[in-house]
């Protein structure tokens, strides 16, 4: 539950479900009626708090209504969850630490990441089957250097940025998934792609060497408006996957 000035907020396993705007709150109370539960892992956090991003962008929208009226929404759209904002530290986060989305196949994931610091082969990783093999990577190739190559294991990328020395870089990386292939796209481009590469069961996301924010995770459905435009993306590899059941690692 997320309550901001006069509006209250219901999520569950992290989809905003319900909200009332503009209402007058004086308490708060929680509990059952006529059925037994236990109530664990309560915390109470500050509004704008470390961890409560993935809300914030759950609520903009109703936020910014502007109306003083009082409103109930309900039903509110299944197909995009909000992940929490998380940090990943240089020296302590590895390939063994990356965070996992809950989601297999079919499903985008959407994330907002600033590099902060870097060491020699510092590397973003977005993991499939827990498989060093069958990854995507933004990897800081040249050891020394502030290029990072946008790639897949083992194969090096055309695409990439340069990072500057003093200010720390943000990209918004989206990871498309379905039936058995996946695609990475960095600020709206595709630039790599693996094409049948089997039943995806995992999906992790992390860094190595490399400190970083991951915020603004979002993950949305095969049933959303964003799962269908970034397909559409990808057609002509999708019709090349149907066509041709062996395993690609495309870098474009």
């Amino acid at each position: 539950v997320v309550v901001t000035d006069g509006n209250a907020y219901l999520f569950a396993d992290g989809i905003l479900k319900c909200a009332y705007l503009n209402i007058e709150i004086k308490n708060f109370y929680y509990g059952a009626e006529n059925m037994s539960g236990v109530f664990t892992e309560t915390k109470i956090c500050e509004y704008g708090s470390a961890g409560t991003s993935a809300f914030a962008d759950a609520i903009k929208e109703y936020e910014a209504i502007n109306s003083t009226a009082t409103s109930e929404f309900t039903d509110i759209d299944q197909s995009v969850s909000y992940m929490a904002s998380f940090n990943t530290v240089n020296g302590t986060d590895n390939f063994d630490l990356s965070r996992g989305i809950g989601k297999t196949e079919n499903f985008m994931f959407e994330t907002s990441i600033t590099i902060n610091s870097y060491s020699n082969n510092a590397h973003l990783t977005f993991n499939f089957n827990d498989n060093p093999n069958t990854r995507f990577l933004i990897h800081e190739e040249e050891n020394g250097s502030n290029v990072f190559k946008y790639r897949i294991s083992y194969v090096s990328g055309t695409g990439s940025v340069t990072l500057s020395s003093d200010t720390p870089t943000t990209l918004k990386v989206a990871i498309l998934v379905t039936d058995g292939n996946a695609y990475m796209f960095v600020n709206g481009t595709l630039y790599c792609a693996y094409l049948n590469i089997g039943k995806i069961s995992t999906f992790e996301v992390g860094s190595e060497l490399l400190s970083a924010n991951f915020n603004s995770n979002l993950i949305y459905t095969n049933g959303s408006s964003v799962y269908a435009d970034y397909l559409a993306k990808v057609t002509s590899y999708e019709n090349t996957a149907n066509n041709n059941s062996a395993t690609q690692k495309i870098v474009i």
